[in-house]
């Protein structure tokens, strides 16, 4: 990827290889005919600059991060959810490192080279048991803690029950290893659900 302070500079009649070779855009075996092949080898190379490319791809993550989870504190995550979440947030940083599906490179050594910490899904979980903590807290009688108490009048449809949102907290609290009173104190909680 080349740095904002790097420009190649083309001269007519000279070969163009040295300078895209510096430039991180072709090396060794990849320049053929004029043209950039991908080559297995070279691609881990070019994900390389790994705090370049973050930081270049930051701006783009939070904008694209924020417009997907909008809302997620009340998701319900189930398995497609999940893995919807996971093959977008991929796809993402594939598309970052200019890494193609067909270079076969495993998503694990894509996110281990970009320096990924948190996965999109970890930050929906945190949001998800933040807001808990917080509906939790407020007073009695508020309206977003009667919609969390709610429980719908009638039967249910016959066969499996679908999953409710409480039980996905408490699953999420079991995970984190968190009791149901834990929400009481705040900044404890705060550290606890990170």
């Amino acid at each position: 990827m080349v740095s904002s302070t790097f420009r190649p500079h083309f001269t007519p009649g000279k070969d163009p290889v040295p300078i895209l070779q510096e430039a991180g855009w072709a090396t060794g075996p990849v320049w053929k005919g004029g043209k950039s092949h991908p080559h297995r080898d070279s691609i881990p190379d070019r994900a390389a600059h790994s705090q370049s490319l973050y930081r270049l791809s930051y701006p783009a993550h939070t904008i694209v991060k924020s417009t997907i989870t909008y809302a997620a504190e009340t998701w319900c995550l189930k398995v497609k959810t999940v893995a919807k979440l996971n093959s977008t947030e991929i796809d993402f940083w594939r598309r970052s490192a200019r890494i193609c599906r067909t270079d076969k490179i495993r998503n694990t050594v894509i996110k281990q080279k970009i320096n990924i910490a948190r996965s999109l899904l970890d930050d929906i979980k945190t949001k998800q048991l933040q807001w808990y903590g917080h509906v939790q807290r407020v007073e009695e009688g508020r309206l977003p803690k009667e919609a969390m108490k709610w429980s719908p009048p009638g039967r249910r449809k016959q066969g499996r029950p679908k999953l409710t949102w409480m039980e996905g907290m408490r699953g999420l609290m079991g995970e984190k290893g968190l009791m149901e009173e834990d929400w009481n104190d705040s900044g404890n909680w705060r550290k606890n659900i990170m």
